[in-house]
């Protein structure tokens, strides 16, 4: 159920509905606090940064995506060639 709320939230975001960004840092905030098992269980790491890059393309927030792509991309540098082809 979270992980379908996170992702919800982050296309209503990304469709620009007003309010809802403090709600979305809000929520990633919540889910980032998980262990990382748990966050396993919900999302893969990719399937995470998927939902920041459309966020983060909504606000350009081009700033906070970088963080979010070396967080999640660190020390995967064929899968991160591949992704951004």
């Amino acid at each position: 159920v979270q992980a379908l709320k996170l992702r919800g939230l982050a296309y209503r975001v990304a469709l620009g509905e007003a309010g809802l960004q403090a709600e979305w840092y809000a929520a990633s905030r919540r889910y980032e606090k998980l262990t990382p098992g748990r966050r396993g269980e919900l999302l893969s790491p990719f399937s995470y940064l998927s939902l920041w890059r459309l966020v983060t393309a909504r606000l350009a927030d081009d700033e906070e995506l970088a963080r979010q792509e070396e967080r999640y991309l660190a020390g995967r540098p064929a899968e991160t060639e591949i992704r951004r082809r």
